[in-house]
C-alpha cells in the first residue's frame, strides 16, 4: 500500500511531469528510460517491478532512495558485504546493479569482472531544496555516464543541448517559476567565494592560485575559502555552509567542484578552472578571464537548464515522500497547477 501511494504521489508531481515525462526518467532518445532498461528482468516477484541492488549509498540515505524510486524493488548492500557474496546475490536474484556516489572499490571491480553493467545513482546537481528549516534531498538515476564525472557528456547534458525536445509552453511556465524560487542574488559588496577541494589531483595549481588572487585584487574584494570534500558535498551540514556562503558572496570560483553546478542552478555564473558538468553550456566563466561579463551567448536558456536538472531528471524526497519542487518551495501559483491537473 505504501509503495502504491508513493507511485500515485509521484505521478501527480507537477504540470511539467504530466506534460513532458515522469521525474527521474531521462527520455528514451538518450537511452535514459529506466523502465525500459529494466523490463528484461522478468524474475521479479511482482510483474513489471524491476529488482535492483544499491551499493555505495550511506545507510542514512537508504529510505530516501527507496522512496525516490517506488517503481523499483530495491535491496541495499552494506560496505561490509564481501564482494563474492555481492556477486552471488546479484546472480541468484537477477538484480540490476545501481552504483551510488561512494561505492567500495572491491565491489565495483568484482561486478565489472563478472560482466555486470550498472546504473549510476548520484546526488542531484542541485542536491537539496531548502524551505525554511525543512529540506528535500535530490537524486538522479542515470543509465551510463554520471553527471559527477565531468569527463564525458552525460544524458542530462545531451537533453539540455536539445531544448526543442523539452521546451513546451507548460515547461517554460514551470521553468520561469522555478528560476524565481531558486535565485540566490549576488551581493556586490560581498567576498569572492572560492570552493576548495583538497583531494589529490583536484588542488589549485600555483598559476590558478595567482589567477584567483589577481581576480580578487582586480575587483577589490576579499576571498572566502570553503573546503568541502567531494565525498560528502551533498550532506545537509555541508550544503548549509555552502548556501550561507553563497548568499553573501559576489562571485563563485571553483576548479571542478560539483557545488559549482549547484551555484549555476541557483542562478549564479561561477568561474571554473577545469572540465566539469555543463562546461559546454556557455554559462561558466573561465578562470583567468579579467572581464566579469560572459564571452558569447549561452547555448540554451538558463531556465531550461534549471528545469531539466531540477524538474525533469531529479527526484526530490522530503519526509519519506516524493515532492514536486514547485510545490515544496511554496510558490503561490502551485495551487493553480494542481487545480489544472
Amino acid at each position: 500500500m505504501k509503495k502504491k501511494l508513493l507511485i500515485n504521489t509521484y505521478k501527480r508531481a507537477s504540470a511539467l511531469f504530466r506534460d513532458a515525462a515522469h521525474a527521474g526518467h531521462l527520455p528514451g532518445w538518450f537511452q535514459g528510460s529506466i523502465r525500459s532498461l529494466s523490463a528484461s528482468h522478468s524474475n521479479s516477484e511482482q510483474a513489471g517491478i524491476p529488482k535492483g541492488i544499491v551499493l555505495g549509498v550511506p545507510r542514512a540515505y537508504w529510505e530516501d532512495v527507496e522512496a525516490a524510486y517506488p517503481e523499483w524493488d530495491l535491496m541495499f548492500a552494506r560496505r561490509s558485504t564481501l564482494p563474492e557474496t555481492l556477486v552471488a546475490e546479484v546472480t541468484r536474484h537477477g538484480l540490476r546493479v545501481i552504483i551510488g556516489p561512494v561505492p567500495r572499490r572491491s565491489h565495483v571491480v568484482a561486478l565489472q569482472t563478472h560482466g555486470f553493467g550498472a546504473l549510476r545513482l548520484s546526488p542531484a546537481p542541485l542536491p537539496q531544496l531548502l524551505k525554511g528549516k525543512t529540506f528535500a534531498r535530490g537524486f538522479v538515476l542515470e543509465p551510463s555516464t554520471p553527471w559527477l564525472t565531468g569527463r564525458r557528456q552525460s544524458e542530462m547534458e545531451l537533453l539540455v543541448s536539445r531544448p526543442e525536445i523539452v521546451a513546451r509552453p507548460v515547461m517554460r511556465k514551470d521553468a520561469t517559476l522555478l528560476a524565481e524560487l531558486l535565485a540566490v542574488p549576488e551581493n556586490p559588496a560581498g567576498p569572492i567565494l572560492v570552493l576548495d577541494e583538497t583531494r589529490i589531483g583536484r588542488q589549485w595549481t600555483a598559476q590558478e592560485e595567482a589567477a584567483i588572487e589577481q581576480f580578487s585584487k582586480l575587483h577589490k574584494r576579499p576571498l572566502k575559502r570553503l573546503d568541502i570534500e567531494l565525498e560528502g558535498f551533498w550532506k545537509p551540514e555541508q550544503l548549509s555552509q555552502f548556501h550561507d556562503a553563497l548568499a553573501g558572496s559576489s562571485d563563485v570560483v571553483a576548479k571542478q567542484h560539483p557545488l559549482a553546478a549547484a551555484a549555476l542552478l541557483l542562478g549564479r555564473r561561477p568561474i571554473v578552472g577545469g572540465q566539469m558538468f555543463l562546461s559546454e553550456s556557455g554559462f561558466y566563466r573561465k578562470l583567468g578571464d579579467k572581464k566579469k561579463a560572459l564571452k558569447g551567448v549561452p547555448l540554451v536558456d538558463q531556465r531550461i537548464l534549471q528545469a531539466v536538472c531540477v524538474l525533469l531528471a531529479a527526484r526530490y524526497v522530503s519526509d519519506g515522500v516524493i515532492v514536486d519542487p514547485l510545490a515544496f518551495l511554496g510558490h503561490a501559483k502551485t495551487a493553480e497547477l494542481e487545480a489544472a491537473s
